[in-house]
């Protein structure tokens, strides 16, 4: 059974629950991410919906919301509004300027969309609306983050691995311990030097003479 969306659930419930006027905000990272859930919201709900894709910064914003979102309104219960993605590298200043003036008559949107308005924006669209418009930011009913959520292979691929990975046994620990105990082991004597052993009792040192140095070397002899 595959789990269900809890992005989708909330806007589910959000729209079936309004009455009148209400301000949506759903934050995507992928357009093929918005378009799935648009499109499950749109088999599940039984009322109309519509889409209104904003390519450009309307002229007049007033007639906008008369000529363009007032008819879809009477005719739906939900309007999806796309905002360009350029908004969010080229044009945000125009991006900027339609969030303020939006601001400036968020009463005449609260009069004309009589529905559910559910805002797409980017995580920096979304910031900049939070900031170019508090006014109306404060009217919003809902924040939905629909990013696209990391998906973790199913858990038995875990299980084959540890089926598959080499078993460390003794056996294989047992030259490096013994490598260890080697190198703890004092030095033995007959591996070193005659000059270098201790002298015992009733050794005689031996004197060489050293040409090249003008110096002499002494031995001990057993």
């Amino acid at each position: 059974m595959a789990t269900p969306d809890p992005a989708q659930a909330r806007l589910l419930k959000a729209v079936r629950c309004a009455r009148g006027f209400q301000l949506l905000f759903a934050e995507f990272d992928r357009p093929v991410r918005r378009a799935s859930l648009v499109g499950q919201l749109q088999q599940q709900l039984a009322q109309p919906v519509a889409i209104h894709q904003l390519n450009t910064v309307p002229a007049s914003l007033p007639d906008w919301l008369a000529q363009q979102l007032a008819p879809l309104a009477r005719q739906h219960t939900l309007i999806h509004l796309f905002t360009p993605l350029a908004w969010q590298v080229v044009h945000q200043a125009e991006r900027d300027t339609f969030f303020a003036d939006l601001n400036d008559l968020r009463e005449v949107l609260a009069q004309t969309c009589v529905c559910s308005v559910l805002f797409w924006l980017s995580e920096i669209a979304l910031r900049q609306m939070a900031l170019m418009a508090p006014d109306l930011w404060n009217w919003r009913s809902l924040v939905v983050d629909c990013s696209q959520p990391l998906s973790l292979p199913p858990e038995r691929s875990y299980l084959a691995y540890e089926r598959q990975a080499p078993i460390i046994r003794p056996q294989s620990i047992q030259p490096l311990e013994r490598a260890r105990n080697q190198l703890s082991e004092p030095y033995p004597e007959w591996h070193l030097p005659r000059r270098l052993l201790p002298q015992q009792a009733g050794d005689q040192p031996i004197i060489r003479n050293n040409p090249s140095a003008g110096e002499t070397e002494d031995e001990t002899a057993t």
